[in-house]
């Protein structure tokens, strides 16, 4: 079995590949540089041309996404959410795209979304809409022997220090903890889930 792991130097997708190779899973890695395939995943033009150099995959998996804008409503201009529609939502939607011709049948594609769709945060619109956005992508998908779905983790604990004012009351989960949802995906039967790797609510 091969996987392709875009975002593979980044926390949570360096834990995925390490959870996909203990399942005896050939990982290649996906990225802007030093990756089995080098592309921007911000670029369709440079995603197409990398998947038509690429073999076949039983699985791949978007673990990469932009930082977001975290502002208060009246502070926001609607470039933000354009910037993060680009950076979070087209770009996974042009690689399910893509990456449905290079599948072996009964593979699977799976996306990252996020929890402030559900664990609201100040100044969180943006991110709150871009999850919700992936995941009616994600349910609504029927590409046949093809199974899509998407991750919604919430703050990891490797991160905790940078965003931990914004996830105040919110526990984090460490990058292996979310890792174990891809891990679903990849080898259950889902079509159109929404795994969530929540932390327990503080006290």
């Amino acid at each position: 079995m091969r996987a392709l792991v875009i975002g593979s130097k980044g926390t949570l997708g360096q834990a995925i590949a390490r959870l996909l190779q203990q399942q005896n899973v050939e990982v290649l890695t996906g990225g802007r540089s030093s990756c089995d395939l080098n592309f921007d995943a911000y670029d369709q033009v440079s995603v197409q041309k990398a998947f038509k150099t690429a073999p076949k995959f039983h699985s791949v998996i978007c673990a990469f996404g932009a930082a977001t804008s975290i502002k208060p409503l009246e502070k926001l201009r609607v470039e933000d959410f354009h910037k993060a529609a680009q950076s979070k939502l087209w770009s996974q939607i042009g690689i399910t795209i893509e990456a449905l011709h290079y599948l072996e049948d009964g593979g699977s594609i799976t996306l990252t979304a996020g929890s402030v769709h559900d664990e609201l945060i100040e100044g969180g619109s943006v991110m709150a809409t871009i999850n919700r956005a992936l995941i009616g992508f994600v349910r609504a998908c029927d590409a046949p022997n093809i199974r899509i779905n998407v991750v919604s983790p919430t703050l990891l604990k490797e991160s905790e220090e940078k965003y931990r004012e914004y996830f105040l009351g919110i526990n984090a989960v460490s990058a292996e903890k979310a890792a174990t949802a891809y891990i679903r995906s990849v080898f259950g039967r889902h079509q159109g889930a929404n795994f969530k790797v929540y932390g327990d609510k503080a006290p």
